[in-house]
């Protein structure tokens, strides 16, 4: 039996929003991961230090919308312009709504990566981190 998954252009999106804000969260925690363990060597809490590597993501995250917004918007145009073909016209039109759901969307991925980041921000070996060499 084969399954079949017809994914469109709109999942295909989400997609790959979710697995690029994924990346750059478990990246950015292993990159740290020395700094993080010498946070909790300090005695910060475990809250602590989930909300202090989560904020940089959320901010990242709203930087990303407010700049990728404009950036999309203003290159569609362009790119609709090379695919101009004679007898056919390409009309681009979106709605606020479409604007606001795509920033809905980022963030809503954005906190569940979060979410699933923070188990691997528990499991950093205090002693281990430390113990390596710069």
């Amino acid at each position: 039996m084969r399954w079949r998954v017809r994914l469109s252009p709109v999942m295909m999106a989400a997609l790959l929003c979710f697995v690029v804000l994924f990346t750059l969260s478990t990246t950015n925690i292993s990159e740290r991961e020395r700094e993080l363990a010498t946070i909790k060597v300090l005695g910060f809490r475990r809250g602590e230090v989930h909300s202090y590597v989560n904020k940089e993501t959320l901010v990242l995250t709203l930087f990303g919308i407010a700049l990728g917004l404009p950036a999309g918007w203003a290159l569609t145009y362009p790119m609709v312009g090379m695919m101009k073909m004679p007898g056919i016209h390409l009309e681009v039109r979106t709605s606020l709504l479409s604007w606001i759901s795509v920033a809905v969307l980022a963030l809503a991925f954005a906190l569940a990566v979060m979410l699933i980041t923070n188990r691997s921000l528990d499991r950093i070996d205090m002693v281990e981190s430390l113990k390596s060499p710069e």
